[in-house]
């Protein structure tokens, strides 16, 4: 349903089509503001109608960037990623530095590091300074510290 032309219509059919669409990709799951109006790409609205309608979406209540970055974050915490990997990866999707750290401040981190290390490599000892690096750069690039890592990785 690309326009083409990218001429910017703001007709009243385009923005049922792009409000309708919204609501639907809220049913299945929640979305950033900043997701929704990628969406607006799609259909010939000018950037001030697209917020508009996100924004009325947001009045509403059924979107909400500290839902989304609530969810995002369970999700990604159940998947072993760390603080600094989550926050890249919503700032990337367009919310607040408020919201990104009010939410990352409710995670126990260690926890979350330790089930990953628990999962990955049991109850192994670390046998050679090798090991030990290897283990490190794994979970530096889950988005832990060092200084998290170093409790963990004795």
């Amino acid at each position: 349903m690309k326009h083409q032309d990218n001429c910017v219509t703001d007709s009243s059919e385009e923005i049922q089509k792009f409000r309708d669409k919204c609501i639907r990709a809220l049913a299945r799951r929640e979305h950033s503001k900043a997701e929704l109006l990628q969406k607006a790409r799609d259909f010939a609205l000018s950037d001030e109608v697209a917020h508009e309608i996100v924004e009325d979406l947001s009045a509403r209540g059924w979107q909400s960037d500290e839902r989304f970055t609530e969810n995002f974050l369970r999700a990604k915490t159940k998947n072993g990623d760390g603080a600094a990997k989550i926050r890249l990866a919503l700032q990337r999707r367009q919310v607040s530095a408020e919201i990104i750290e009010e939410q990352l401040r409710e995670v126990d981190w260690n926890e979350v590091l330790t089930e990953i290390y628990r999962r990955k490599y049991g109850e192994q000892p670390i046998k050679t300074p090798q090991e030990k690096a290897k283990r490190i750069r794994f979970l530096l690039s889950r988005g832990f510290s060092y200084e998290e890592i170093r409790k963990v990785c004795k």
